[in-house]
């Protein structure tokens, strides 16, 4: 049998996704956990599939993982009651042994940003509004684009990109682990506008996501032309903007055919209830660090 396991993770204390030698990883903890309840027999890599490898410094809000077991559903979901730190396991149910996660109807991703990062509203809304739609992307990837093999009957396709505002108040007391250096006596509270940039589309590239939003932004402040995002979306050589940061980029959705996955059981729901106050506290300290590095 093999099982698909829903999962979430905030991405502080991993060296990314993927299994790396002698470094904690997303993959290389749930692998460990399912060798340790003997719910896998072996971690041969070639039977265990992601629907995403996120990279260092990215999270996830929902992300799937598939492997072979011998145990029932039942089972399984009682050696996975409680989940290592920083992972939070939901549902998991069968699916047939050609299934492969990384083919999905639809990714979803979410990028958190303080709205200081964003010049004027409407260039950035202009700015995002292009990469709307199928395009060729490979000038926003870090591969090479004379190194991708891109296959043409596999068209990429930015179905919406939507965003929304809102206020979230921080307070530094009650934080802890951010990394600043303070004397006892400095304490700040104050209210901080962020961003909530949704991006769905059937797949993305290495690090496009990261490039997209940053050139963006790099138009709302003036820094770089609407044109050079259109010169770079009609030729794949025209590579022109880094990618920004991972902090604050979360996976936020993977869709699949209902009739794909079977007998689903669920963990827990913390998905949708207790991971809620671990991503917002993430965020603020995410957005602590940033304003008191303002305000220094």
């Amino acid at each position: 049998m093999v099982v698909i396991l829903e999962m979430g993770y905030v991405p502080l204390g991993f060296h990314g996704y993927a299994r790396q030698p002698d470094k904690r990883t997303v993959e290389g903890d749930v692998v460990a956990l399912l060798l340790e309840r003997n719910i896998i027999l072996d971690a041969d890599i070639s039977n265990i599939r992601s629907a995403s490898r996120t990279d260092r410094g990215v999270g996830a809000i929902q992300n799937f993982i598939t492997f072979p077991s011998e145990l029932s559903l039942g089972q399984i979901a009682l050696r996975l009651s409680d989940s290592p730190n920083g992972i939070i396991f939901k549902n998991l149910g069968k699916v047939n042994n050609d299934f492969n996660p990384r083919y999905a109807i639809s990714r979803e991703y979410v990028f958190f940003l303080p709205d200081k990062m964003v010049g004027d509203l409407g260039l950035f809304k202009n700015a995002l509004s292009l990469f709307q739609g199928e395009h060729d992307f490979r000038s926003f990837s870090k591969k090479d684009p004379s190194k991708t093999n891109k296959n043409p009957s596999r068209k990429q396709i930015i179905y919406d990109i939507g965003f929304h505002r809102y206020r979230l108040d921080l307070d530094l007391r009650a934080m802890d682990n951010t990394g600043i250096e303070l004397n006892s006596s400095s304490h700040f509270s104050f209210s901080k506008e962020i961003f909530e940039l949704n991006i769905c589309g059937n797949y993305f590239l290495y690090q496009q996501i990261r490039r997209m939003v940053g050139s963006a932004i790099g138009v709302s402040r003036g820094e770089i032309k609407t044109q050079d995002i259109v010169d770079s979306l009609n030729d794949p050589n025209n590579r022109k903007f880094k990618p920004m940061g991972p902090e604050g980029l979360f996976l936020k959705r993977v869709l699949y055919k209902k009739e794909l996955i079977s007998d689903i059981i669920e963990i827990d729901d913390k998905l949708d209830g207790s991971f809620r106050p671990d991503l917002q506290s993430y965020l603020n300290k995410l957005l602590l660090i940033r304003s008191y590095n303002e305000l220094s």
